[in-house]
């Protein structure tokens, strides 16, 4: 067997280093990734827990308290609703021009797609009640309270069944799971839900 140089022997010590710390280097930087989108995946799974959303939302309304966005819910040229209500005797027709308060721009960006189905179940409720519970503000009220929980349920049915189970008098069944209100050190308002109120810009009884 041949004897190897000095200096041919020192470049294959090197090539064997260098290969060493090549391979060293990929099965660290593997780790890393690794244990990179690991922490990655725990922080979005933190943060999109109920608990986070709702207390990041809230310090930005509390930073922002001007950043208000509206949304019409009528869809036709006049942006209003029109229909006929029971008035005993008397043909009257309810008039309305409704608002929807949405908590940020992006809720206002999805609405859009669900305004028709929103503005039917407001039609279809508003026909329903009779004038004379529309002429008072309890109402009106019960019917934007309605218009409320319908379109909250079809943007966050999750967090909407959370708000509505608050107010929820019956008692669960000892062996039932807790909710996840149980946990929360704070009450979910109308101020967490993606539609934050309903509002009247015109309401007209007529006769």
């Amino acid at each position: 067997m041949p004897k190897l140089s000095s200096s041919t022997l020192r470049k294959k010590i090197l090539l064997a280093v260098a290969g060493i710390l090549f391979l060293a280097l990929a099965v660290g930087g593997f780790f890393y990734y690794q244990q990179h989108a690991y922490e990655k995946e725990l922080a979005e799974i933190e943060a999109n827990k109920l608990e986070n959303k709702i207390i990041k939302a809230r310090l930005y309304r509390e930073k922002n308290p001007l950043d208000n966005h509206y949304v019409k819910l009528t869809s036709n040229h006049y942006n209003r609703i029109q229909v006929n209500v029971n008035d005993g005797k008397f043909r009257t027709f309810v008039t309305a021009e409704i608002v929807l308060k949405v908590q940020n721009s992006s809720t206002a960006s999805n609405l859009k797609n669900m305004l028709p189905v929103i503005e039917h179940k407001a039609n279809t409720l508003l026909s329903s009640i009779p004038a004379q519970d529309l002429r008072s503000a309890v109402g009106r009220n019960a019917f934007t309270q309605q218009v409320l929980l319908f379109a909250n349920d079809l943007l966050d049915p999750e967090l909407t069944t959370l708000y509505k189970n608050q107010f929820n008098t019956i008692p669960t069944n000892a062996g039932d799971d807790k909710s996840e209100t149980d946990s929360l050190p704070f009450e979910i308002t109308t101020e967490d839900l993606p539609i934050q109120a309903v509002l009247f810009e015109a309401f007209v009884i007529n006769r």
